[in-house]
């Protein structure tokens, strides 16, 4: 299933670059989402935290606090995928934290990044399934939670059209933090 879901992935991302590369869209980061980190990096087993753009970032901006009180020797891995959510992100980011792009989701991209930074613990923002990633966190014992869950009423639908792909992913997250109790009963 997940050769599948790495050339379906590959398939679209390459049908993809030609309207990146119209749109403008690569930036000083882009190689990042490639999994190309700088050689000399060296976290010591970081709390990563994914968040998509600005909104994300500064809903985790607290939570980030909060864990560093809690966790003062640890170091923040945190990724994002917009340049603007990237700048705030580096705003909030502490001198020995290191803010990237988040890589493709494809499954040799997520193993090299994985391997890399060597998370202790992964932290997603909202409703962010990344198959390849929660499965090699996953097998590699890195607990991994999902914060400020929801699921709108057109996603859920989507959702259970697909029931059969998502169950198996979602089982490997170790705990969801959503907005809402019908969120948490979906």
């Amino acid at each position: 299933m997940w050769i599948l879901y790495d050339s379906i992935f590959l398939i679209i991302a390459l049908v993809y670059l030609p309207v990146y590369l119209f749109r403008r869209k690569f930036h000083v980061g882009f190689k990042m989402r490639f999994g190309v980190l700088p050689s000399g990096l060296k976290l010591n087993r970081p709390i990563w935290i994914h968040a998509v753009s600005v909104g994300e970032v500064m809903a985790v901006k607290n939570l980030i606090g909060e864990l560093r009180a809690a966790y003062p020797e640890k170091h923040f891995f945190i990724s994002t995928v917009t340049p603007t959510g990237n700048k705030i992100a580096r705003s909030i980011a502490k001198e020995n934290d290191f803010v990237a792009y988040f890589p493709l989701d494809l499954s040799f991209i997520v193993r090299r990044v994985v391997d890399k930074i060597q998370p202790s613990l992964f932290i997603v923002t909202e409703t962010e399934i990344w198959p390849n990633l929660i499965l090699c966190l996953y097998q590699k014992k890195i607990p991994i939670v999902l914060v400020n869950g929801r699921i709108s009423d057109r996603s859920f639908k989507g959702y259970l059209n697909i029931k059969f792909l998502l169950k198996p992913i979602l089982n490997r997250i170790n705990l969801f933090c959503v907005q809402t109790k019908r969120d948490a009963e979906r």
